[in-house]
């Protein structure tokens, strides 16, 4: 081995292992490079106790915090940070996806108007009534479809793990709330037309 090969530890970073003994005088071992310095407290009896990441953690426990009393590293660590726990789909995305469906459902609703108007254009009896009935369908129907998944996903599920899948669906379910409603709409005028 050459003299070049040779760790030398005045070239090197150095963490001291504990006090000095009379046994062994001094403890050294190069310094642990993915910890900065400036978070391992020394081993002085003048460092701050408290938590500090664990200058020894790998892995998934790197995020681990260990307790340093003063003088040296405890045994004593805590669990990784908790992570904010996921709602899936936020709640403003829900009300501002209900706002354009119920614009759009505006729409709709007059082309529900005009096609109940056509439906009535050969002047079968009991038309108006079947028509009056398919628009006041589409309304009730569509108006439930599109406010019954948000309002469950967001009040009765909220903080449930069930909550993200609710949202989701509703996130689903709400546009096809106008669908529903027009297809109320030509059951309730079609099953009222004479053969």
């Amino acid at each position: 081995m050459a003299a070049d090969d040779r760790w030398d530890p005045d070239e090197h970073e150095t963490t001291v292992l504990g006090p000095a003994t009379p046994e062994h005088p001094t403890e050294v071992m190069p310094a642990l490079p993915a910890v900065p310095q400036a978070v391992i407290p020394a081993t002085s009896t003048n460092a701050a106790p408290g938590w500090y990441p664990d200058p020894w953690a790998v892995g998934s426990t790197a995020s681990e915090l260990r307790y340093f009393d003063g003088t040296s590293w405890t045994e004593h660590r805590s669990g990784a940070p908790s992570q904010p726990k996921r709602l899936g789909v936020p709640g403003w995305v829900l009300a501002m996806t209900w706002a354009l469906v119920a614009l759009v459902a505006v729409g709709v609703f007059f082309f529900v108007l005009v096609f109940a108007a056509f439906a009535c254009d050969s002047g079968w009896e009991g038309c108006s009534q079947a028509a009056a009935d398919g628009v006041a369908g589409y309304v009730v129907v569509t108006a439930l479809v599109a406010t019954i998944p948000p309002l469950v996903a967001v009040v009765v599920a909220r903080g449930r793990r069930l909550g993200r899948v609710l949202r989701v669906l509703a996130l689903v379910i709400m546009p096809l709330s106008m669908v529903a409603g027009f297809a109320t709409t030509l059951l309730i005028i079609t099953s009222r037309f004479p053969e």
